[in-house]
């Protein structure tokens, strides 16, 4: 590994250092809709899911970022890695509410265990910044971070010739 790779990797440590210690109150801060304590219903892709609080359930459209459609290569891959993370903070899930999309949905960032789900998703290889609504992202400077290293890792999307879920959608 090169001095330009550790630079990067360091950077890159750094930035989900401050991500897992600050993102959530930062954003919270910047939007005015952070809550803490919701339960994960269930997952549908690699940048949806279905939450409650209570009495209510939300439809949650992840912010900053676009996994593959189901139907793509690596689509379900995409689900299982998201669904992994999620299990791992016990189903529970904090959220940065951010806005709603035409679908109805809550656009959020999404938080386990005081870590953006979006960055290990992109870090992975599991999905891609999605810079069509990247000024939306209170997090966009730790998702561009977490894609340059898994384009440097060749992992995930980044390994072949994937077609980007936005291209896929655009086709049919």
């Amino acid at each position: 590994m090169g001095q330009t790779d550790n630079k990067l990797n360091a950077e890159i440590s750094l930035a989900i250092d401050l991500d897992r210690n600050t993102s959530a109150q930062s954003s919270a801060k910047q939007s005015g809709g952070f809550d803490a304590d919701w339960s994960v219903i269930s997952v549908h892709d690699g940048d949806t899911i279905r939450v409650r609080q209570g009495n209510r359930t939300e439809r949650i459209r992840f912010a900053c970022i676009d996994a593959p459609e189901l139907k793509q290569p690596l689509g379900r891959d995409s689900g299982d890695h998201l669904k992994q993370l999620i299990a791992n903070s016990g189903n529970r899930v904090a959220l940065n509410l951010i806005s709603t999309d035409r679908y109805g949905r809550q656009v959020a960032e999404v938080f386990v265990n005081g870590q953006l789900v979006q960055s290990q998703q992109v870090s992975n290889g599991m999905a891609y910044v999605y810079h069509k609504y990247l000024s939306d992202c209170p997090s966009a400077d730790i998702v561009r971070l977490a894609e340059q290293q898994a384009k440097q890792k060749k992992v995930g999307v980044w390994l072949g010739n994937h077609q980007t879920p936005w291209a896929f959608r655009k086709r049919k």
